[in-house]
């Protein structure tokens, strides 16, 4: 019977939760430091007049430094997220081995 318990617990886990933690952590991992990155040359774009248009046409509009400050911060939640996240992920994993019988 205990047997049976932990491997309904782990396959609901593997199933459900593994994929949306694990994908969404890679996913955030990536489109933070993406988003800062890009944020960062939209910005010297915009500061050198420089058009770019497939960068400069996604925009708040609130102006160069609002714009900055807003991607900033986006991008910095991302990764936090995503490394939160990952940490979830490989504790769930670390808790399933521990209650295996």
């Amino acid at each position: 019977m205990k047997k049976l318990k932990w491997y309904t617990i782990a396959t609901c886990i593997w199933i459900f939760i593994f994929p949306i933690t694990a994908i969404t952590a890679w996913a955030f991992m990536i489109s933070g430091p993406l988003a800062i990155a890009l944020s960062i040359v939209k910005f010297v774009c915009k500061l050198f007049r420089i058009d770019l248009y497939w960068l400069t046409k996604s925009s708040f509009g609130l102006g160069i430094f609002p714009d900055l400050i807003i991607s900033l911060i986006v991008g910095f939640l991302l990764t936090i997220i995503g490394i939160w996240l990952w940490r979830i992920t490989k504790r769930l994993y670390q808790w399933l081995v521990l209650i295996k019988p």
